[in-house]
């Protein structure tokens, strides 16, 4: 009897067809006269750059260069405080076509064509300190709608409040490129860490290289219950937090120059409850990341331990969830990548294990092509294979 992760992979395959959080804002290109490059090393997954970048509320690292691509045009009047409102509309555009096979015999179609989406993405700057940040995928409600206030005295302090993606595990929806990370997409007791949810944050970076978050927000709808969550990540080598290049020793040069390691750890804690508010469960999520660069190649890796419990039945149910990847760019525009993720849930029954190998291909700079493969280790016959393109302008 086939199970639902019997059919994940072709279900995988299309699900990228959907509206994803958070992707790139070739808008921003446009405000600062910048290629993509420049804060992704291969869209949507950002470099160092652009991880400085959002840390800063989507503005340039250090102060905003008011005179970057189409100056913003200033407003003063009767408010407090000088406003700069954008001399372009900010909004971008992205969409997403792909193609799956498995080979499982009960599937009916073993080809399967995804529906084009069509998202709209916005951000924009707002004079020194406010920023705005969304994205919405053409019906009903945005996926995500932040107001980012930043620099709130230094960058020790920046508040985010609207319909905000958690700053839980450093590896978030839009940085997968071969497949979604199951440690904050893949659902447990109804819960998914990386899902988007109302409420506020409060983050900031000390000593440019220790970045800190903490929030509180809804589990799901108005009437649901407040989840709390933190975040803290250390890097050490390559550029810092506020976008600042290291200090290169060019007389005695050194491999250990080239190299990049970002630790974090993570927790979240929350309620589970139906529409009615019976409780359904209790969430614990606890994670540690890793992201290292070599030069060229890069290695990431992440794990979370959930420790959960039924309401209803109260039996705790435990979990593990980890996965690495590997990626190096034979050439700028082409780089080969291997993933492997494993989830055990024993309270579940269930265990899964994927390896997926592909290619990411960049033509154009706003333009990606994937393709991969999918393999698992058991005896059902579930591989399968995809390709994607993605584009934003």
């Amino acid at each position: 009897m086939r199970t639902p992760w019997t059919c994940a992979l072709l279900a995988l395959g299309v699900a990228f067809m959907s509206a994803t959080p958070a992707q790139a804002v070739p808008a921003f290109g446009r405000r600062y006269g910048v290629p993509c490059a420049t804060c992704h090393s291969a869209i949507t997954r950002r470099n160092e750059f652009g991880d400085a970048f959002r840390k800063a509320g989507y503005r340039w690292p250090g102060l905003v260069d008011e005179q970057a691509g189409t100056a913003p045009i200033e407003m003063r009047g009767i408010s407090a405080m000088r406003t700069l409102l954008p001399a372009q509309l900010p909004v971008a555009l992205s969409t997403a076509m792909s193609a799956a096979y498995t080979d499982d015999p009960e599937v009916e179609d073993t080809v399967t064509l995804g529906r084009p989406s069509l998202n709209v993405l916005f951000g924009a700057t707002f004079g020194e300190h406010v920023s705005i940040f969304g994205t919405w995928p053409g019906q009903g409600q945005p996926d995500e709608l932040v107001l980012h206030f930043a620099h709130l005295g230094s960058p020790a302090l920046n508040l985010r409040v609207g319909l905000i993606e958690q700053s839980t595990t450093i590896f978030k929806s839009n940085e997968a490129l071969l497949a979604r990370f199951i440690t904050g997409t893949s659902s447990l007791h109804g819960h998914a860490v990386s899902r988007a949810r109302m409420g506020g944050e409060a983050n900031g970076i000390l000593w440019k290289r220790l970045f800190w978050a903490a929030g509180v927000v809804q589990n799901a709808g108005p009437s649901s219950p407040f989840d709390l969550y933190y975040h803290l990540s250390a890097k050490v080598g390559g550029m810092d937090f506020l976008g600042n290049e290291p200090d290169i020793d060019l007389e005695h040069p050194s491999a250990v120059q080239d190299l990049s390691v970002t630790l974090a750890h993570w927790a979240y804690a929350g309620r589970v409850e139906t529409s009615t508010g019976v409780g359904v469960s209790s969430v614990r999520r606890y994670g540690v990341d890793l992201k290292l660069t070599f030069r060229d190649a890069s290695l990431l890796a992440g794990a979370m331990l959930g420790d959960d419990r039924d309401l209803q039945t109260y039996e705790d149910d435990r979990s593990l969830t980890w996965f690495a990847e590997a990626s190096y760019p034979l050439l700028s525009w082409l780089m080969p990548s291997y993933m492997y993720q494993y989830q055990d849930a024993e309270s579940f029954t269930r265990e899964v294990q994927r390896h997926d190998i592909g290619v990411i291909v960049l033509p154009l700079e706003n333009l990606r092509l994937r393709a991969k493969v999918t393999l698992t280790p058991d005896d059902t016959r579930n591989e399968g294979a995809e390709f994607q393109l993605f584009m934003a302008f």
